[in-house]
């Protein structure tokens, strides 16, 4: 997901939780409705959504777990790379980016 996918995903879930009204494609949605928690969950983790749920099989048996995630730490980090040379580390003066991570 793109940075301002990611502001968009926090953006819907933080106006949720105030019960808010939010713009669907720069759109108000319609002054009756307001978005409920249920409502937002249920659009981010549904079928064909990022943030899509489905059931897993781990050692401790089933439960369900988000499709889409890294099933490495190797692709994490590769990932986390795509966020170029923002800063990710800052520890004292050493300062390291996601690519030099």
């Amino acid at each position: 997901m793109s940075p301002s996918g990611d502001a968009r995903v926090l953006s819907v879930i933080t106006q949720a939780l105030k019960g808010k009204r939010i713009k669907e494609k720069g759109k108000p949605i319609k002054k009756d409705k307001t978005v409920s928690i249920k409502t937002t969950i249920s659009e981010l983790t549904g079928e064909a959504a990022f943030f899509e749920v489905e059931p897993l099989t781990t050692e401790r048996g089933e439960m369900r777990g988000y499709k889409h995630a890294p099933k490495t730490l190797t692709e994490i980090i590769q990932n986390a790379r795509g966020h170029g040379d923002q800063g990710f580390i800052v520890a004292g003066d050493t300062r390291l980016t996601f690519v030099q991570f």
